[in-house]
């Protein structure tokens, strides 16, 4: 294995036109920009000796932070001291006192997370509230710990995300084509077989080599970043606390400079490793190198737009946090306390980082060295893994040998498995928004008066009209002092909301058995009202996992080149058809109940269906139904309806399968084809 490592090595290297040229040219481009950052060239920039210069005089008493708060509004106007202009000026001011700032007005900030001010209205949900334990029980560790001031910017400057480390991702995909490329393009593949160390060791050696080389590439960055800013700003005092670092407040672990530092260097190897991982898995799995660069490249891009133009708390922000550019900011991910919603409870953000970059390095171990140029020659030992000859001696036996043969031997079980996983781990929370006063307070009213609908709750919303009306009255009096004049009104900007109620009252004192109930929730699984774009993700998980069982279901014989045996078994080609179809039948019934079913329970984490024994008549929206019916069967059958729409997808990825020389291709033609009405509908509600 050692011999295999090292010729893996030499060969990479002697790719000069490819690797060596490149690596070079993008450590330069690296080290120019670092310098750049660290000498302030620009009009908005400032070099390092103004920055010592400033904290120099911070610590001998001739500033103060009177002074810079003062400074950052005249620094424009007045002729720079410590640079050579005057936006430079302010932004050195700006970064000097946010340092300082942050170290004097620690305590009372800790004391704000510990001690936190209770929700207007009282409209925190279990998670919310949750979310507050755990981040009192993080911090409560931190209670007594003296940070200083000390000039830290150098430390800020290490670990800080910036435009040059675009070229870590660069560096990866160079090395991942570097390493396949050789035997792809001489098309010396199929002579691994017959060799000493075989094709098993030989993807071990150069997936071993890529990983070496991608911890080598990595450290050797970070090594730059520590070198130059050490010889410039310094590393000040390692043993301080890690929360005397400007930005850094926040970090909820209680360790120095030094060990932060440390930790920083292996998080950012770990995604070096990542990094490789992603582009290898792509470059083993297409055929063309160019392709294979154009893919990349494209991912790359559509991770940054999502990265850096999804803004924090859209509706779209999961696809900012899972997302590869963002794992890059290693700094960020440790230094700061994050929490994402998990089955209802907040789990550490840094937690779920290390978990998707092992999850990925680990998928991808796996298969670089079990699909490492596999060959297009079925052996007997093939056929019999893939189960053709595991029932009845010859191939489609029984429905039982067809689901060992799709889901066992070809990885589809696999594959089912790991995207529910994926769906269920991150997909995000539902979120109602109570986005003006009128839905807040209608919210509250409704759960107020929640259940059956009788005379004490219609008393309850009476009495509140009164209150309404007679504030309104003293309001018109004008004898008011001003505390009263706000109280009231505040008060009377319930009356919309409670005429919302009363209107839902009048509706349901008409109906047999009328409830209250807050229906957004149930509206929002049905999908009518105002849709959830979570809804459009769980529908296209759905449809994405049955486009790729059902093309590789009706592929399975012809990539293993066992469609003319088919003809001669004992059910024929029909009887193979036919379970294929009661295959795709009984995967699409399992994939819509774990992925509607999760549906409805994070729908239910937020809005409460727990008065799914009630008629859906008690729903406005579905008053036009003319018989009583539960919401549960209104939920039983808008199920059927999507198990229904998913077999149908996968019966469809027959068609295409044929039509489609590539499983990729066929995959995402199918996926394209099962979304288009799932968007028309979605378009045409919203």
């Amino acid at each position: 294995m050692k011999e295999l490592i090292g010729y893996e090595v030499k060969k990479l290297w002697k790719q000069r036109q490819l690797m060596s040229l490149m690596m070079l040219f993008c450590i330069g481009i690296f080290v120019l920009f670092s310098i750049n950052k660290i000498y302030g060239f620009g009009e908005n920039q400032f070099s390092y000796t103004s920055y010592k210069h400033m904290i120099s005089d911070l610590q001998d008493g001739k500033l103060s932070g009177e002074i810079l708060a003062q400074g950052i509004d005249d620094a424009n106007g007045l002729n720079p001291h410590y640079t050579k202009t005057g936006n430079s000026e302010e932004a050195l001011y700006r970064s000097v006192y946010g340092e300082w700032y942050q170290v004097n007005d620690y305590s009372n900030w800790l004391n704000k997370i510990l001690n936190p001010e209770i929700q207007f209205m009282g409209t925190q949900n279990n998670y919310q509230k949750r979310s507050m334990e755990v981040q009192k029980k993080k911090f409560v560790d931190l209670k007594g710990l003296k940070v200083s001031f000390q000039g830290n910017r150098g430390i800020e400057v290490i670990q800080s995300l910036e435009l040059y480390d675009v070229l870590l991702p660069l560096l990866m995909l160079l090395l991942a084509l570097g390493l396949i490329s050789v035997e792809r393009e001489k098309n010396i593949g199929v002579l691994l077989y017959p060799t000493v160390g075989g094709q098993r060791k030989l993807a071990v050696a150069k997936y071993t080599t890529g990983i070496m080389s991608a911890v080598g590439l990595g450290f050797m960055i970070v090594l730059v970043k520590l070198i130059l800013t050490g010889m410039t700003y310094g590393f000040a005092d390692l043993g301080a606390p890690v929360q005397s670092v400007c930005g850094y407040q926040d970090c909820p672990y209680k360790i120095s400079i030094g060990y932060f530092l440390i930790i920083y260097v292996l998080l950012y190897l770990l995604v070096s490793v990542m990094f490789f991982s992603v582009f290898y898995f792509i470059v083993l799995s297409v055929s063309n190198r160019m392709l294979a660069l154009i893919v990349s490249i494209g991912a790359l891009g559509l991770f940054w737009i999502f990265a850096y133009k999804i803004s924090i708390g859209s509706e779209w922000e999961w696809l900012r946090l899972y997302n590869l550019w963002t794992f890059l900011d290693v700094g960020k991910i440790f230094g700061k306390w994050q929490t994402q919603n998990i089955f209802g409870y907040p789990v550490s953000y840094f937690s779920i980082f290390l978990c998707i970059n092992v999850f990925i390095i680990g998928v991808v171990t796996w298969y670089s060295i079990t699909c490492f140029n596999r060959s297009e020659l079925l052996t007997e030992e093939d056929v019999r893994r893939d189960g053709f000859l595991h029932l009845h001696g010859m191939p489609g036996g029984s429905f039982v040998g067809e689901c060992y043969k799709c889901l066992i031997c070809r990885g589809g079980g696999r594959i089912l498995v790991m995207l529910l996983v994926v769906l269920f781990l991150f997909s995000p929370a539902y979120y109602d928004c109570l986005d003006s006063l009128d839905k807040v307070y209608y919210k509250n009213y409704i759960k107020q008066v929640e259940g059956s609908c009788s005379e004490q709750k219609s008393q309850i919303l009476q009495k509140e009209k009164q209150k309404i009306q007679q504030s309104m009255e003293k309001l018109q009096t004008g004898n008011l002092t001003s505390e009263a004049y706000y109280i009231l009104s505040r008060y009377i900007l319930r009356e919309k909301a409670l005429n919302q109620v009363l209107k839902q009252e009048k509706y349901l004192k008409k109906q047999k058995k009328g409830c209250f109930l807050y229906e957004k929730g149930y509206e929002t699984y049905i999908d009518t009202g105002k849709v959830s774009w979570i809804n459009l993700l769980f529908h296209g998980t759905g449809i994405l996992i049955m486009s790729l069982l059902g093309v590789m279901i009706w592929r399975v014989e012809q990539e293993t080149g066992m469609e003319q045996l088919i003809c001669s078994s004992v059910s024929g080609k029909k009887g193979v058809e036919c379970r294929k179809r009661l295959l795709i039948a009984l995967v699409s019934l399992i994939v819509c109940i774990c992925v509607y079913g999760y549906m409805l329970f994070k729908i239910h984490q937020e809005y409460d269906l727990s008065q799914w024994k009630q008629s859906i008549q008690n729903i406005r929206s579905f008053s036009w139904i003319p018989v009583r019916i539960p919401i549960w069967f209104i939920f039983l059958i808008a199920g059927i309806i999507r198990w229904i729409y998913l077999c149908m997808v996968g019966m469809i990825s027959s068609v295409i399968a044929a039509s489609q020389k590539e499983y990729q291709s066929a995959v995402v033609l199918n996926f394209l084809i099962g979304m288009l009405p799932v968007a028309g509908y979605f378009l045409l509600v919203i």
